[in-house]
């Protein structure tokens, strides 16, 4: 539509949304395929250890976000149990030894819970900047530069240095390290 328009945005890349999945730290998965958690939480799985999901609520983004990173859109399972904060998922996992859940990364290392691979890939920062991690995508910002205002400039820098990117991680995003805090090349031209 802003191409339509003859407008010229530019990304602005400010951070990573990540989701780990999680179970009880005394359960013995250790790692998963994209499959097997699809199958779980879509409630295709059969057979096997019971398992109790605990998930997002409807009006988290992190709910649509985890149902079309992990889910391929499908709807969630009937039993699984939802909950208002990825907080309240990691204390009900450390709870249950049957638990299983999503988290935003910085939860993995919640008491009681432990991160699973999936598809080998532990949910780490380098494996997210590397883009080998599945449940992961890029947070941007798009401007129109002829249009940017000096406290829209001030906000961009803020967000892109090390101080504004310590902000991003303590809100349970991925910062952006190792990458060039500049506009994309060729998102909108």
């Amino acid at each position: 539509m802003a191409r339509s328009r003859g407008l010229r945005f530019e990304a602005h890349a400010v951070g990573y949304y990540g989701v780990a999945v999680i179970v009880n730290a005394a359960s013995p998965v250790t790692s998963l395929t994209d499959r097997q958690v699809r199958e779980l939480f879509t409630g295709a799985a059969t057979g096997g250890e019971p398992v109790t999901l605990y998930i997002r609520d409807r009006v988290s983004g992190t709910h649509v976000g985890f149902q079309e990173l992990a889910m391929a859109g499908q709807p969630y399972a009937a039993a699984a149990r939802p909950l208002r904060s990825d907080a309240e998922i990691a204390a009900a996992v450390a709870a249950d030894r049957h638990g299983i859940g999503y988290v935003g990364m910085h939860l993995v290392r919640a008491p009681g819970v432990r991160a699973v691979a999936v598809n080998g890939i532990a949910p780490t920062s380098v494996a997210v900047h590397e883009g080998l991690y599945p449940y992961a995508r890029l947070i941007l910002l798009y401007c129109n530069p002829a249009r940017l205002s000096p406290v829209a400039r001030q906000f961009l820098r803020f967000v892109q240095s090390r101080r504004g990117q310590r902000v991003v991680e303590e809100h349970g995003y991925v910062p952006v390290i190792g990458r060039r805090l500049t506009p994309l090349p060729g998102m909108f031209p």
